[in-house]
């Protein structure tokens, strides 16, 4: 009880953080309008009240604004462990210093940090955006007299986002339950409230609780040259294969996103090296595209199906998702091309997937690695894999982010994903919210010492 009671001063001070009025925001010399792009969030506009103070720098954008979607008592909590949502502001600039029109700063927000480093020239801060070392972003701050509030319309692009999930979800029943319509409500009633881009797309996420995945808005900048252009720096290879151990080889898949050639490229070096022993490691693959089915036409030496993907037009006149009997009357895609793919959800109720094997086949121990992060493309791979005996699969259960889904125009450079198709197994196993389970469940990190350990007994 004592506990407690020492709690409430602590939550008292805060309060007056959370709940501040953002009427007086703006009304300093010190507006600025920014723009930020970076892979957390894609593209935004939001205003900051920046200030200067000799070489110091700090800033933060709306206050009071955090506490209207997350509620005040899960706000004091947040703050009492983390000053993300500081005096109730979505993004802050903090620990910043200048010296002659350099400019070094740390960017926060509730994604986390990233490092910023620019120049200042009169009126405009530009800057690019690193996290780990790593170019992750560019940012633009321009002082301003007034900005617009709102920022945008953003009633009409939620409008337009509820309108086109309603014509192109892939299962219009999910619209009639209730998490869609509660969504439905808070997404009208926030996008009345939302005053920025930060704001709404806070939002937008934060009551976002869904029963499928896959499903998102994002802004892109209507100039490419209104943003500083970051440095070309080498990020992490999709690829990379290595010998881990005499006769073993461990090919790093870190996405799908690429084209079959390369799978084709990295398959020439596994031939020439020829191992007894491949390990496919997909902990940090979040999916991609149909080049998995490449990957898979080099394991087996038999044609096979790989599941099917299902539009609201096949649940208008069928009560369950097709059964195999029915692929031979289904339009087949048999190769890793995504045009090829959607042309045909576009057009039919369903669409059947046909592996089938390469004039080259690797005919050594397979093993995959998982995690909770293995998603979307990867998880009809690995059940594949797993159920016509190609692979033995060790680590955690995937991620169960498993749809087809598609970019719609919003209007006025805002865009939504949304998913189109579902997706089945051969066996009917429905792999979205459920995932593929391993033959071996270890931790993620514990899952190449097991593969190496069950090869070593072999």
């Amino acid at each position: 009880m004592k506990k407690s009671l020492l709690l409430i001063p602590v939550l008292i001070m805060l309060a007056s953080g959370c709940g501040s009025s953002s009427s007086e925001f703006g009304k300093s010399d010190s507006l600025w309008l920014c723009r930020l792009q970076s892979p957390d969030v894609g593209y935004v506009e939001f205003p900051m009240q920046l200030h200067f103070e000799g070489s110091k720098l700090e800033g933060e954008s709306r206050p009071g604004v955090a506490g209207r979607y997350i509620g005040f008592f899960k706000l004091m909590l947040a703050k009492l462990f983390s000053s993300d949502f500081e005096n109730g502001a979505l993004m802050h600039i903090r620990n910043g210093q200048i010296s002659g029109d350099s400019v070094s700063a740390i960017l926060s927000s509730a994604l986390g940090a990233l490092r910023l480093r620019g120049r200042i020239d009169h009126d405009t801060l530009r800057a690019n955006l690193t996290r780990g070392g790593r170019a992750s972003g560019s940012f633009i701050a321009i002082k301003m007299s007034a900005i617009q509030d709102p920022l945008k319309n953003y009633q009409a692009i939620a409008d337009s986002a509820i309108a086109v999930t309603h014509r192109s979800l892939f299962d219009s029943t999910l619209l009639t339950q209730t998490p869609w319509q509660d969504f439905e409500k808070d997404l009208h009633s926030v996008a009345g409230q939302s005053e920025d881009d930060v704001e709404f797309l806070f939002a937008f996420f934060y009551i976002k609780h869904l029963p499928f995945s896959h499903y998102y808005v994002f802004q892109q900048p209507k100039s490419q040259d209104t943003l500083p252009t970051p440095p070309v720096q080498q990020g992490k290879p999709t690829f990379e294969i290595n010998e881990i151990q005499p006769n073993t080889m461990r090919l790093n898949i870190r996405s799908f996103d690429g084209s079959s050639h390369e799978i084709d490229s990295v398959f020439d070096i596994i031939f020439q090296r020829n191992p007894n022993n491949l390990i496919i490691d997909l902990r940090e693959n979040p999916g991609g595209n149909l080049s998995a089915m490449e990957l898979a036409s080099y394991l087996t030496d038999s044609a096979y199906y790989g599941g099917v993907f299902v539009t609201n037009l096949w649940f208008r006149t069928h009560s369950r998702p097709p059964a195999i009997s029915d692929y031979a009357s289904l339009p087949i895609v048999t190769d890793a091309n995504v045009d090829s793919l959607l042309d045909n959800i576009h057009k039919y109720p369903a669409v059947a997937i046909k592996l089938t094997p390469n004039s080259r086949r690797y005919a050594g121990k397979v093993i995959v690695l998982t995690s909770n992060s293995t998603a979307s493309a990867c998880e009809p791979l690995v059940s594949a894999l797993q159920s016509h005996k190609l692979a033995t699969i060790i680590g955690e259960q995937t991620a169960g982010a498993m749809l087809n889904a598609e970019k719609f125009d919003l209007g006025n450079n805002w865009f939504a994903f949304i998913p189109t198709a579902d997706y089945y197994t051969t066996e009917g196993v429905h792999l979205e919210g459920a995932g593929v389970t391993p033959d071996i469940k270890v931790p993620e990190a514990n899952a190449l010492d097991s593969a190496k350990g069950i090869l070593a007994r072999r």
